[in-house]
């Protein structure tokens, strides 16, 4: 199914964004992590005592763990961005299947459980992805060994049942809750036991697995109880599509896609054909338009629209086009997609958003749970081996454990700013968390602004004058206000590190903290886009701002700037590092101070960045 067809919810939109975000940001620090720690463990660097290697090698099997959680995150966003590409080969099923056996015996020792396999004698090859077929296995010996009870059996068993060959994973372990079965194959899951349990994992494997198999022509499904799980899945011998550099061409579109999309979509659909004649409709399009499917399917969609503007846009170009429409006193937003296939369009897919449409409270409610619920998962897996690489390496750095030389000290620190670099990223999940639960807690105490400024300035002296950037302050005398120096600290930090990130050089930056009545306050917010919240103090408001000459905010950003992992299509193109969290969790702790956070900006001219505090 095209992407731009698919119509996520809040919650996946978030859980697509962080996909993105962490694909990226974390791969590039795991990967200098790694390639330091095997020189340290290669001993290229110099020679190691035993405490020194076991250090390293808790460190490197952190590392380990988190390159395979961007792994995941990797494929996943492939997968939804451009599918799952395929090598077909013939494929020796009984050696794959042994080799993973005889992989996987040492840790059915430790976990005090068997595996066996049932593999008849004269079992056929199959023409598949090898590599990608082991992963699918591995993932589910994997998840038999995690889950079983002591003493178990896990049985391995393969067989032919006419053109496809059936694959059988059988566990006598915990089980996968009846509650939960249905989530099974979704992103991000993970049953409630196998977390009671505190077992690694992010909860895509049985995503990406299934993907995979529908991909190579197969299905996977799966039965369980209390007293274990079987995972079956079938793979064709000889499946339709034979080679990744030579697709069949594809029908615009097949059975599947229209019954997910007639299964999943609340919003209205049509699909034309090249000739702009109506293929199909959903029932949303029928009510909309009061039609039968049947009576207008073969029909050009112009005499269903009825409005020329729509109708005529799929005659004139090949682009996405967005239109709105008012019909039966609801106001639509319409957006058409092409389906290409190469440079030719095969046809439109057009959609129509009810803009008034509102979910019950349920589900706005099932829905935040879901996303906090995504959001302790990742936070808690991410967490826990950063901080635990950052003690191994706080004691390597010590030198209690034993004396480094110079290559080995410089190592240990460019993986020690690395680690640092990834738990900044968990720190802005972890915050958005405890942000979303009510958690998020402050305690304010009667302070000078100015001398958490001041401190603060003079730590980024020097990354702005590595950028020969100048960083401008005069540290005034202001009456106190009631603030969490540790949280106000944060905000001031972001907002500064924003500015020098985003200056480029011989740039000049100036930071300015000011008193200013309520009045001078309105006034001052009245000028960007942003409603004032906190403005009727009688003794008035300090006001914090930090000026750039940057590269400046586009004005059609400017209004989800504070949104969660938003980050704009000028940050992206400038490949500046971020998470889109810092100026959401900013504003959050800002409000929480009973303050405002506003801006105002130019392309190309820059952008200034205000937030007040009460005066006590």
């Amino acid at each position: 199914m095209p992407k731009n067809m698919t119509i996520n919810s809040q919650t996946e939109r978030i859980k697509a964004d962080f996909v993105t975000i962490a694909s990226h940001q974390l791969r590039t620090p795991i990967s200098a992590i790694r390639w330091s720690l095997d020189m340290l463990l290669a001993e290229k660097s110099g020679k190691l005592n035993s405490k020194q290697k076991e250090y390293i090698n808790q460190a490197y099997y952190n590392a380990d763990f988190l390159s395979r959680v961007v792994s995941s995150l990797l494929t996943v966003s492939r997968i939804d961005d451009r599918g799952i590409l395929l090598d077909f080969q013939k494929t020796d099923i009984k050696k794959i299947v042994f080799e993973l056996v005889e992989k996987y015996n040492p840790y059915c020792n430790a976990y005090n459980c068997s595996m066996d396999v049932v593999l008849p004698k004269n079992l056929p090859a199959i023409n598949t992805d090898s590599f990608k077929l082991k992963n699918i296995l591995n993932v589910l010996l994997d998840n038999a060994v995690r889950y079983s009870k002591r003493s178990s059996r896990i049985i391995v068993t393969v067989k032919r049942e006419n053109s496809h060959l059936l694959f059988k994973v059988e566990d006598s372990g915990i089980g996968i809750p009846k509650i939960q079965q249905q989530l099974v194959f979704t992103r991000f899951f993970r049953a409630d036991n196998a977390i009671r349990l505190q077992t690694e994992g992010m909860g895509l494997q049985l995503y990406i697995a299934k993907k995979t198999i529908e991909a190579m022509g197969g299905k996977i499904w799966f039965k369980s109880s209390s007293s274990g799980t079987t995972f079956y899945f079938r793979l064709p011998l000889k499946p339709k599509r034979v080679s990744i550099n030579k697709p069949e061409k594809k029908l615009l579109f097949d059975n599947d896609e229209i019954d997910y999309l007639y299964r999943n979509l609340t919003d209205g659909l049509i699909l034309v054909d090249a000739k702009q004649n109506i293929i199909k409709i959903n029932r949303v399009i029928e009510k909309i338009f009061n039609v039968n499917e049947g009576d207008v399917r073969g029909k050009n969609v112009s005499e269903v629209i009825l409005n020329a503007d729509i109708a005529g846009s799929l005659l004139k170009d090949s682009g996405e086009k967005n239109f709105c429409l008012t019909k039966n006193k609801n106001n639509y937003r319409v957006i058409i997609f092409p389906v290409k296939n190469k440079a030719e369009i095969d046809g439109w897919v057009i959609i129509f958003y009810d803009q008034q449409k509102k979910m019950t409270k349920k589900e706005t409610e099932d829905e935040i749970k879901r996303e906090r619920e995504f959001v302790a998962i990742t936070v808690h897996e991410l967490k826990s081996p950063l901080g635990i690489t950052k003690w191994s390496l706080e004691m390597l750095q010590s030198e209690n454990p034993g004396k480094l030389n110079k290559e080995q000290k410089e190592l240990i620190s460019q993986i020690y700013r690395g680690n640092e670099r990834l738990l900044v990223l968990v720190r802005d999940l972890l915050n958005l968390s405890k942000l979303q639960e009510g958690k998020f807690e402050i305690e304010p105490a009667a302070i000078h602004l100015e001398t958490i400024v001041g401190d603060i300035v003079k730590g980024f002296k020097i990354t702005a004058k590595k950028k020969q950037v100048t960083l401008e302050w005069k540290q005034p005398k202001l009456p106190k206000v009631y603030a969490d120096p540790s949280r106000i600290g944060q905000v001031i930090t972001n907002l500064i590190s924003n500015a020098v990130k985003y200056t480029g050089k011989n740039g000049t930056i100036e930071v300015k903290t000011e008193k200013k009545s309520s009045s001078e306050l309105k006034s001052l917010i009245g000028q960007s886009m942003i409603k004032p919240n906190f403005v009727k103090n009688f003794k008035g408001y300090i006001v914090f701002s930090v000026k750039d000459n940057g590269i400046g905010i586009n004005p059609m950003d400017q209004k989800k700037l504070f949104s969660k992992f938003f980050r704009s299509n000028d940050v992206l193109k400038s490949k500046t590092e971020g998470t889109g969290l810092g100026l959401y969790i900013t504003k959050s702790i800002v409000n929480l101070h009973k303050g405002d956070i506003w801006f105002t900006s130019k392309i190309k001219n820059g952008s200034t960045f205000y937030f007040s505090l009460p005066v006590i």
